[in-house]
C-alpha cells in the first residue's frame, strides 16, 4: 500500500545531520529567551540577584514540566512504583509552560517581586516558540498531515515521520522519502511572529499589568487551535486522541484560549491605566541559598535525566546565578580593604588541588587541523560625564567653576569571521580575520533640545593566537572607522563638549591567558572579542574555569571598562560553539535628565561553526 501525496517537488528534510540542529536551536531559543529576560529584568528594576534565581528555578521546573508530562499511563506507573523517572521520548510545550509559571509565581513572591514581572514573559514566550520550531522543522517532529500543496515538505531515513509511515509501510523502501507533509513547525513559526507583532501594536493599550502576557498566551492558543488541523495526531506526545471530532490538544487549547480572554476582559474593565510598581528588594541570605541550593542540587540529581542541550540551557542560567549571588553576598559580608585577600585564600585550595585533577584521555584519532566560521552580535546602553574644570587660578578656596555635561550612549553591532586552529602536541595555533559593522549614537542629555551624534563602525580584524597549556598569548589589529566613548567621568579641556567620541583608524589587539582554562586561570585583554570594536570589553580581565570539561567550555567572571561581566561558553558535538556575555554596572553619579537611576549594560552572543577536520 502506497500514500498518494507524493508532490515529488517537496524538499526533502531528516537525517543525523539535520537532527543535530534540533540542539542547535533548542539553545539559541534559549539563549534568546534568557537575553530578553535579563533584559527586562533590568528595565522593572529588579536586583538581578532575585532576578537570575527566579529564572533559573522556573526555567528547571519548565524543563520537567515538558519531559514528564508527554508520559504514558505505564510510565506514570514505573514512577511511583520505583521512585525513578522514565526516560522521556518526547516534550510537551504546555506542560512545561504550566509547570515553570507555578514555579515562576512562587518565587516571585518569596522574592518580593512584582506580579507584573510575569509580563517579562510576553514577547519571551513566542521568540523562543519561534526559534525553537526551526529546530523541530529540521528535525521533523511535531510533523504534519500529507498533503498536496507546493510548500509541504518530505522527511528521508532516520527522521520520526519517516519511522512513522515505514512502519505503516507505507513507503517503498528504506530510502524512500515520506509523502509531502504540511510544514505544522513553520506555521507555528508564523504563530510566533503573529504574536509579537499583535503584541507590540497591543502593548500600549493595556490597563492591568499581567495582562500582556495572558493575552500572548490567549492569541498564541488561539491560532495554534486552527493549525492543529494540519498536524499528525501520531505526532503528539500528549493530546493527540480525537475526542468529539477534535484531538484533546485542540480542546485544551480551546479552554486556555477562551478562559485567559474572559480573565483579560474581566481584569481590564475592573483596571486603571497600567502602571509598574518596582521594588528594590534584596533576599535574605538564607532564603537565596535555600532556593539557589535547591536548584543546583535539582539540576545536579536530574543530570542523566536531562538531555545534553537541556542541561547545558539549564546552565546557561544557573551558572550566572551562582556568580551573582556569590558577588553580592561575598561583597555584602567583606570588608573592601580585604576583599582581594578573602578571595585569594578562597580560590587557592582549589589551584591547588586541581593540579591531582585527572587528565582527559588523548582521541586516538587526533585532530591535527580545522576550519572554523563565526559570527555574532552585541548591543548596550551606557552613560558618560564630561566635566571641564576651568583655569586653576579660578578654583581656589572652596568654590569651584566646574561644569558638566550628561551624555547617554547606544551601541549595537555585528561580525563575521573565518580563520584556522592547527593542533600539535605543544598547543593549539589559531590564525583568522574577523569583520565588524555596526552603529554607537550618543545623547547629550544636558543640552536643549537633547542633540544627537552618529558613528558607523567598521573594523577589519586579523588576528593570530598560540594556546598552550599553562599560557595563551594572542595579537592581532584592527583597521577601519572605530571609536568609543568613556563610561565613567572625562575631563575635558573646554566646556560644553559636542560628544565624547574618540576616533581612530587603527587600534590594537592582544590576549593573554595564565592557567590551564580547563581548570583555573586568569585571563585578560584588549579589543580581543567579535563583534567589538569597541564599547563595552575595550579592555577586560577575568577568572575563570573549564569545570574539568572538553576544551571549549568555560565560565568566567571579570572586570571590563563597562563594569562587571559574567560569560558562559560551551561546545555541541566539537562543532558548534556559543558564547554569551552579559555586562552590567550602576552609574553612580548623578545629572542624568529624565533617569533617575541609569544604569550601565551590554550583551554579546556568538557563535562558531568547526568543520573541515583533517587527523
Amino acid at each position: 500500500m502506497k500514500l498518494l501525496f507524493r508532490n515529488d517537488l517537496a524538499m526533502i528534510l531528516g537525517g543525523d545531520y539535520l537532527s543535530s540542529f534540533f540542539n542547535i536551536f533548542y539553545i539559541i531559543a534559549f539563549l534568546a529567551v534568557t537575553a530578553i529576560l535579563i533584559l527586562e529584568g533590568i528595565k522593572r528594576k529588579i536586583p538581578l540577584v532575585s532576578w537570575l534565581i527566579v529564572l533559573a528555578f522556573s526555567r528547571l521546573f519548565f524543563i520537567i514540566g515538558t519531559k514528564v508530562n508527554s508520559y504514558e499511563s505505564s510510565e506514570w506507573l514505573h514512577l511511583f512504583q520505583n521512585l525513578a523517572l522514565p526516560e522521556a521520548e518526547g516534550k510537551v510545550l504546555l506542560g512545561g509552560v504550566l509547570l515553570g509559571l507555578i514555579s515562576f509565581i512562587i518565587g516571585i513572591k518569596l522574592f518580593k517581586i512584582s506580579f507584573s514581572s510575569i509580563d517579562s514573559f510576553a514577547f519571551a514566550f513566542p521568540v523562543g516558540l519561534a526559534l525553537q520550531r526551526f529546530g523541530c522543522l529540521l528535525l521533523g517532529c511535531c510533523y504534519g498531515t500529507p498533503t498536496t500543496l507546493p510548500w509541504g515538505v518530505r522527511y528521508g531515513f532516520d527522521s520520526p515521520p519517516h519511522a512513522h509511515y515505514f512502519n505503516l509501510e507505507l513507503l517503498e523502501g528504506l530510502n524512500s522519502p515520506t509523502p509531502s507533509l504540511h510544514p505544522f513547525q513553520f506555521y507555528e513559526i508564523l504563530n510566533g511572529i503573529a504574536v509579537i507583532l499583535i503584541l507590540v501594536y497591543l502593548k500600549k493599550k493595556i490597563k492591568k499589568s499581567g495582562n500582556l502576557f495572558l493575552i500572548s498566551l490567549s492569541i498564541w492558543a488561539f491560532i495554534r487551535f486552527f493549525t492543529e488541523f494540519f498536524r499528525d495526531p501520531s505526532a503528539h506526545a500528549m493530546g493527540g486522541t480525537l475526542v468529539y471530532g477534535l484531538k484533546t490538544m485542540q480542546w485544551v487549547l480551546l479552554f486556555i484560549s477562551i478562559f485567559t480572554t474572559l480573565i483579560i476582559i474581566y481584569r481590564e474593565r475592573k483596571s486603571e491605566h497600567l502602571t509598574l510598581v518596582t521594588k528594590n528588594y534584596y533576599p535574605s541570605f538564607f532564603t537565596a541559598i535555600i532556593f539557589l541550593g535547591m536548584t543546583v542540587v535539582m539540576t545536579w540529581s536530574l543530570r542523566f535525566w536531562m538531555s545534553f542541550a537541556e542541561l547545558l540551557a539549564m546552565n546557561l542560567m544557573l551558572f550566572p546565578s551562582i556568580a551573582l549571588f556569590s558577588v553580592h553576598y561575598f561583597k555584602e559580608n567583606t570588608v573592601p580593604q580585604f576583599r582581594w585577600g578573602v578571595l585569594a585564600s578562597m580560590i587557592l585550595p582549589v589551584f591547588l588541588m586541581s593540579q591531582t585533577w585527572n587528565k582527559l584521555p588523548k582521541d586516538s584519532t587526533q585532530v591535527k587541523s580545522y576550519d572554523f566560521i563565526k559570527g555574532g552580535y552585541s548591543s548596550g546602553n551606557y552613560f558618560s560625564t564630561s566635566v571641564y574644570r576651568g583655569s586653576s587660578s579660578s578654583n581656589s578656596g572652596c568654590a569651584n567653576n566646574y561644569q558638566y555635561s550628561a551624555f547617554e550612549s547606544t551601541y549595537s553591532t555585528g561580525g563575521l569571521g573565518i580563520g584556522r586552529a592547527k593542533i600539535s602536541d605543544d598547543g593549539i595555533l589559531t590564525y583568522g580575520i574577523n569583520l565588524s559593522y555596526g552603529q554607537l549614537t550618543e545623547k547629550k542629555l544636558d543640552a536643549d533640545p537633547i542633540t544627537s551624534k552618529s558613528k558607523t563602525l567598521f573594523s577589519v580584524n586579523p588576528y593570530v593566537k598560540k594556546d598552550w597549556k599553562w599560557i595563551g598569548l594572542g595579537a592581532g589589529l584592527h583597521l577601519g572607522s572605530l571609536g568609543w566613548n568613556g563610561f565613567t567621568e572625562k575631563e575635558v579641556d573646554k566646556p560644553d563638549p559636542a560628544t565624547l567620541i574618540v576616533n581612530t583608524p587603527v587600534y590594537i589587539q592582544s590576549y593573554m591567558r595564565i592557567g590551564p582554562e580547563r581548570i583555573l586561570f586568569i585571563d585578560g585583554g584588549v579589543s580581543n572579542n567579535l563583534p567589538s570594536p569597541f564599547p563595552g570589553m575595550r579592555f577586560e580581565g577575568a577568572i575563570g574555569t573549564g569545570f574539568g570539561l572538553p576544551a571549549g567550555n568555560k565560565f568566567r567572571i571579570g572586570t571590563s571598562d563597562l563594569g562587571t561581566f559574567i560569560q558562559a561558553q560551551a561546545i555541541i558535538e566539537r562543532k558548534y560553539l556559543f558564547n554569551l556575555t552579559y555586562q552590567f554596572s550602576d552609574v553612580t553619579d548623578g545629572g542624568y535628565p529624565g533617569y533617575n537611576n541609569p544604569r550601565n549594560s551590554q550583551i554579546l552572543l556568538n557563535f562558531e561553526y568547526r568543520f573541515n577536520f583533517r587527523k
